[in-house]
């Protein structure tokens, strides 16, 4: 089973078949410290992704969307969003000093790669100036907005995202049903 505690959303899971468990989100957000691999080293090898720099104008994409930014926040958007995002991506804020303490100001969505800036216009909480780079991740975030919406905005206290693994080494994440057309294949780490 792939670890899956981004943004606080903890699967409960039972078996259902001899080679199969399956289950909801947990109503409760939870948040856990990642597992050591051995006690030399602390963290597995691929845990910290550094962010690349932005790449050189010519070759960034620069646009302004309509996106709500509470989504950075939404405890119940956040598993939405990783479902969507490449398994290596990190979202990442961008935090400005206001007084003793910071706020918000944006986020960068990244890989080793690749990165996108998103920065929330002070005058509007619909808009966001994005810059990012060929592979255009945030055009990723504002597609799973998109779609997190137009299904509901499936949150915990419905149970509606689950998850099924089979000993096959097959895991996907679902909306509704675990035969739902609306999955996600989940990454096999070992």
């Amino acid at each position: 089973m792939a670890p899956f505690t981004v943004g606080g959303a903890l699967a409960v899971l039972t078996k259902t078949a001899p080679d199969e468990v399956s289950g909801h989100f947990d109503r409760e957000p939870a948040w856990f410290m990642g597992l050591r691999a051995t006690a030399s080293a602390p963290t597995p090898e691929d845990y910290f992704v550094t962010q690349p720099p932005p790449g050189p104008a010519e070759r960034q994409h620069h646009d302004t969307i309509q996106m709500d930014h509470s989504a950075f926040d939404n405890l119940d958007f956040k598993p939405w969003l990783s479902l969507h995002l490449p398994p290596s991506a990190r979202v990442v804020d961008i935090v400005t000093p206001n007084g003793e303490r910071f706020t918000r100001t944006g986020a960068v969505i990244h890989t080793a790669e690749h990165r996108a800036e998103a920065h929330f216009a002070t005058d509007d909480p619909q808009l966001i100036h994005i810059t990012q780079d060929s592979r255009r991740l945030f055009d990723t975030v504002e597609g799973a907005w998109r779609s997190w919406q137009h299904h509901g905005q499936p949150d915990r206290q419905r149970q509606r995202i689950g998850i099924t693994a089979r000993t096959n080494g097959t895991q996907h994440a679902w909306l509704d049903t675990s035969e739902s057309p609306t999955n996600w294949p989940l990454p096999i780490t070992k």
